[in-house]
């Protein structure tokens, strides 16, 4: 009989949320809302296409003819390029940057730069000192500020000319330089994705990549926490002080009336996260075959880099390969487990402190330490994740369940956590849900039917103590 109040309990709590129109529209929405959202950052983040006009003031007398040299071998090669495809893969040519030098001095130029009927867009200063100084620097001076492309296509421009020029006056080889100067870089592999004698076994994704990951679903677990849980929490607040609570509390426990909120809640939570995950897998089902590029796990288990970038139509874009043979499943499923332990856990505290209190107002200072393992999880996880992905803080934070939510999802991801680990972390979360639960529920069962009284961490000790 108890376990039908409480499934009545749950059911009303479910369908009470599920049916309101603002979790319909954010249920469907949010995965296109997220999507347009980051997609606006990226148009607006990125540089617009526009002729730049760079009058440029040389100190050197040299470097400009150098530059311009430079450019027109780089428009050269475009052309040769682009000559050499059908004309629907041609790349245009860019030309963006129209360079312009002058014999004003700097001082001139730069007043002449400052007219409002100026129609350069920058001024260029290049000092004598960069042929003399390799640490020397030339200043750009803008209306407007530059974007990080101009900024490096000038930057380079300046290096190589100046390369270019003291290579010749001091007789050096063009090629030999090329073969001495240094340009290697670092890739990290693991040594199981090595076989005996060298070999790749796997296309296993970096491990910052894997972090960064993980780590970008732990903050989406501690959102889902901290979101229903403060449901849970109004919920209870609304109930008692509209002294509802009062009739329920006739027929049904204190306790089975907590649980139930706090099921019916969290299942309110998965259904919308379920179905985020399979409108995502059918917005990316549409997007590959609108794009042309088939991203199935076993498509792409399947595909070399040379063939994505085929398929993709640009560079090979080796975070992508990382990303797509990251453990999905595992981390899905890991995700599932703790998004269900890490809520449990906190919403029974979060019952509680709404059953405790009068208005919202007065759940401030209990929050606070409720909050603050989650926060410090965060925190500490991206800080370890930098200096020490493997060291002794991730494995406590991992074990520790008040944490364990947001540390072992990346070590998950990383590839760093035994199974024996995983199993221990989960174990030791449900026994602390089942510690809190029964905390949540002395504290509950007295303070739900307490009006009018500001309570304190006494209180709240006495009300546990209670039989």
């Amino acid at each position: 009989m108890s376990n039908k109040k409480t499934g009545l309990i749950i059911k009303r709590e479910y369908l009470t949320r599920v049916k309101k129109k603002s979790f319909i529209l954010m249920t469907i929405f949010a995965p296109f809302l997220f999507a347009g959202f980051f997609s606006l950052i990226i148009f607006l983040a990125m540089p617009k296409e526009k002729d730049y006009n760079i009058l440029i003031v040389d100190d050197t007398t040299i470097m400009y003819e150098g530059m311009r040299t430079i450019l027109n071998e780089e428009m050269d090669k475009i052309v040769k390029s682009n000559n050499a495809l059908p004309e629907a893969k041609r790349t245009p040519i860019d030309s963006s940057y129209q360079f312009r030098e002058t014999t004003l001095s700097y001082v001139s130029a730069l007043k002449e730069f400052k007219k409002e009927d100026s129609k350069y867009d920058y001024l260029l200063h290049i000092p004598s000192s960069v042929i003399s100084q390799s640490t020397g620097k030339a200043n750009l001076i803008y209306k407007s500020a530059p974007n990080s492309k101009t900024e490096i296509k000038i930057t380079n421009l300046i290096n190589e000319a100046r390369e270019a020029l003291i290579m010749e006056k001091e007789e050096v080889d063009p090629k030999k330089y090329a073969l001495i100067n240094t340009k290697v870089g670092l890739t990290s592999e693991e040594s199981s994705n090595l076989g005996e004698n060298g070999e790749k076994l796997d296309n296993k994704a970096d491990f910052k990549i894997a972090a960064g990951v993980g780590f970008g679903f732990s903050i989406l677990i501690l959102m889902f926490i901290l979101t229903f849980g403060m449901q849970v929490m109004r919920g209870v607040i609304e109930e008692k002080t509209s002294r509802i609570i009062e009739v329920i509390i006739s027929s049904v426990k204190p306790f089975q009336i907590m649980m139930g909120k706090i099921v019916g809640i969290g299942l309110v939570g998965l259904t919308q996260f379920i179905f985020w995950i399979v409108l995502t897998g059918i917005l990316i089902i549409v997007m590959s075959i609108v794009v042309g590029v088939n991203l199935s796990p076993e498509a792409v288990s399947q595909m070399n880099s040379v063939q994505l970038n085929e398929a993709a139509g640009s560079e090979i874009n080796e975070t992508l390969l990382a990303i797509l043979n990251l453990p999905w499943l595992a981390i899905i499923s890991s995700f599932l487990v703790y998004f269900l332990g890490g809520y449990f856990l906190y919403s029974a505290l979060y019952a509680a402190i709404g059953a405790a209190v009068d208005s919202e107002t007065d759940t401030q200072q209990f929050m606070i330490p409720v909050m603050l393992p989650l926060m410090l999880g965060l925190y500490v996880t991206q800080l370890s994740v930098f200096t020490n992905p493997a060291g002794s803080a991730m494995f406590w934070l991992s074990m520790i369940p008040f944490t364990s939510p947001i540390a072992m999802l990346v070590r998950i991801a990383m590839g760093n956590a035994e199974v024996w680990e995983v199993l221990l972390s989960i174990t030791l979360l449900v026994l602390t849900f089942i510690g809190t639960t029964w905390i949540g529920a002395r504290i509950y069962k007295t303070g739900i039917l307490m009006y009018g009284k500001k309570v304190t961490y006494k209180d709240l000790f006495k009300w546990i103590r209670y039989k």
